[in-house]
């Protein structure tokens, strides 16, 4: 029927339209959402790194070189800890704890510990290590007078941050979902609501659309 057929264009033009719409959010949400967690993140490592390359007891145990005692300051923190690993270097950027024991005493990877151990700043980097890819925080470890005598990264995997960016993406998909719905709703009634006062003001040129 013609009539059916101006309301089926008209609801179509706004289907097409709200999809539309619906994409730029979907693409702009996603963009800030993962520029927000990247943010937050980076800073709970930096903070965390900075904290534990603070502690007078790691410091010490950096000192002597004591691995054991490290390990016995390292380990419990890790396991409150939400990053993917914590790792302690001495002022060369050798390893003297990681999570896998294995890489005790071989270099930092990633090439990004210089400004930690030469210019002893804290920052946050995105390199690629013997765990892959990660976003990392790092800090120096000084002594009393301020040389530095190692380094602290503690690091998120890309891996992990990708996981953690789908659920927050996944929470977004069903209020999405349902303003689709409405949309589609509401497109509908109003395509209905042009045809009958399409018909009311001109009946002729309605069922000639």
């Amino acid at each position: 029927m013609p009539g059916r057929s101006f309301q089926n264009r008209i609801f179509l033009l706004i289907l097409f339209t709200s999809t539309i719409v619906m994409l730029a959010m979907s693409w702009y949400l996603t963009d800030i959402t993962e520029e927000r967690l990247h943010y937050q993140v980076g800073q709970r490592a930096l903070i965390q790194a900075m904290q534990i390359s603070a502690m007078p007891e790691l410091v010490e145990a950096v000192q002597k070189r004591d691995l054991a005692r490290i390990k016995a300051l390292i380990d419990p923190m890790r396991s409150f800890s939400d990053a993917t690993y914590i790792t302690v270097g001495d002022a060369s950027g050798q390893r003297l704890y990681h999570v896998n024991p294995d890489e005790i005493g071989k270099s930092m990877e990633g090439g990004d510990s210089d400004e930690a151990l030469i210019n002893a700043k804290s920052y946050v980097s995105v390199r690629k290590g013997s765990l892959g890819s990660s976003l990392r925080g790092k800090s120096p470890i000084q002594d009393a007078t301020g040389k530095v005598i190692g380094i602290v990264s503690v690091g998120y995997t890309i891996e992990q941050l990708e996981n953690w960016l789908s659920l927050q993406i996944s929470s977004l998909l069903i209020p999405m979902a349902i303003m689709l719905l409405l949309l589609l709703f509401c497109a509908r009634r109003f395509s209905l609501h042009i045809k009958n006062r399409c018909s009311i003001w001109n009946p002729s040129s309605c069922h000639s659309c």
